[in-house]
């Protein structure tokens, strides 16, 4: 399936916001289309129909599908990864935090496909660090699809801090994302004992998961992430380590000990 033509979906008289969601393949994740939506507003989708549209048209004028199409076929090879529908959808330029925070990409992975969010703003170099983030995710849902239903804490620490060490190695440490650097090695192997370490079991669909992961309410922005970054980190000093390699590899092989 690969790249959707979404744009072609705002061109149609008749579209609409919601009719527009209903394209997309939430019975595939096993989820109503009110929690998709939910989800993809919370990642970045803009939720204005008209101000989407005009957007869309823009990403058209840069070419960004054909783009991601290249991107596509480059790091299938490369990882010998999923055959799997990926949705171009616009950007919510209009929240300032979230286009100051991700310098106005986005995105979020599913087993079954891949949503990216894109305005005019980021360069090439970063849409392609951000394919290779979200696509770096598909390719270990591969990887790991039998455990997929139980994913834990750990789990998700490990996704991400090997997807953001993908972007490093394949675009560089120019286009890592702001929140692996964002806090210490001290602050991080503290938070890691006090926070983390006691709750990798937690499973995905419990609240503790999200609120340590995304860093929300009492805990700092983004400290999962960060945390997922600088285990992957801790991991490379011992072992010779390369995306390709590592990629399906268990969550608990990247566990150590950061005293």
């Amino acid at each position: 399936m690969a790249v959707i033509q979404t744009d072609k979906w705002y061109e149609n008289a008749d579209a609409n916001f919601d009719n527009i969601l209903e394209k997309l393949p939430f019975k595939s994740h096993s989820i109503s289309i009110n929690e998709l939506e939910n989800i993809l507003l919370t990642h970045g989708l803009h939720p204005n129909f008209n101000s989407g549209k005009n957007l869309i048209k823009i990403l058209q004028n840069k070419e960004i599908w054909r783009l991601i199409k290249f991107y596509y076929q480059k790091y299938k090879r490369i990882w010998k990864g999923p055959d799997i529908p990926i949705y171009i959808l616009p950007m919510n330029t209009r929240s300032r935090s979230l286009m100051r925070d991700t310098n106005g990409k986005s995105g979020v992975a599913f087993p079954e496909a891949l949503y990216l969010f894109l305005s005019d703003q980021p360069t090439k170099k970063e849409i392609e660090a951000l394919f290779v983030h979200e696509y770096h995710h598909a390719c270990r849902f591969q990887a790991i699809k039998n455990k997929v239903p139980y994913l834990t804490l750990l789990d998700s620490l490990v996704m991400e801090g090997l997807a953001e060490h993908a972007v490093l190695e394949y675009c560089g440490k120019n286009y890592i994302a702001k929140w692996s650097r964002m806090y210490s090695e001290d602050q991080l192997k503290y938070w890691w004992k006090r926070w983390f370490y006691p709750n990798l079991s937690t499973r995905r669909e419990k609240k503790l998961h999200d609120l340590l992961l995304y860093g929300r309410k009492m805990f700092p922005t983004m400290v999962g992430y960060s945390v997922g970054f600088f285990l992957i980190s801790e991991f490379r000093k011992e072992e010779n380590f390369s995306t390709k390699a590592f990629i399906g590899e268990p969550a608990e092989t990247f566990l150590l000990d950061l005293d």
